[in-house]
């Protein structure tokens, strides 16, 4: 029952002395790279690219903990998907992460964590994680994130990760973004 539950619980957290902590940015980006395919099409993924990821993706969160916004306004999860997706965005010349495999990924967290690389939540963690770091971000002048026009196909060129879902519903705007004014 569910009295029985609390009073585990309660007994568990008691003998813990209540020594106990939330779930990390960076223990979220493991657990969420635990998710990468291993393979695809039959050829192994190999594991300095997910050790580039994380790399990646921790120095982003590391960031965000700089800008009280984050704690503010998104969860903890939020956060470390949309630093993965940045970190993706930012490693794509250099990493061999086959798109297949990207495209796998967003879905197996998609149905493992409801996380997904379109919702506004993560498209706005994106962008401000973008605000933090830009030169990381920046192609000749354009974000990464805003070099897709509304008829770019998938095969015809790379697709930034963060922008992966508005592809498929044939919609490929920006996100607005607002630089924050730091006193």
């Amino acid at each position: 029952t569910i009295e029985t539950l609390e009073t585990m619980e309660r007994a568990i957290l008691s003998n813990l002395e209540w020594n106990v902590n939330p779930p990390t940015t960076v223990c979220f980006v493991a657990s969420l790279l635990r998710l990468l395919p291993a393979s695809w099409d039959s050829q192994p993924i190999h594991a300095s690219v997910a050790s580039s990821i994380f790399e990646m993706a921790r120095y982003l969160t590391e960031l965000s903990v700089c800008e009280s916004t984050f704690s503010f306004q998104f969860k903890s999860s939020e956060i470390s998907y949309s630093a993965i997706l940045c970190a993706m965005d930012t490693l794509r010349d250099s990493i061999p992460l086959p798109y297949g495999a990207k495209i796998a990924f967003f879905k197996i967290v998609a149905k493992s964590t409801s996380l997904t690389p379109g919702a506004d939540k993560i498209l706005k963690c994106c962008g401000m994680i973008m605000e933090l770091c830009p030169s990381l971000f920046v192609d000749s002048g354009t974000p990464t994130a805003g070099r897709l026009s509304p008829n770019t196909t998938l095969e015809k060129k790379r697709i930034s990760p963060v922008r992966v879902e508005h592809v498929f519903k044939g919609e490929c705007t920006q996100p607005k973004r607002i630089r924050s004014s730091r006193a």
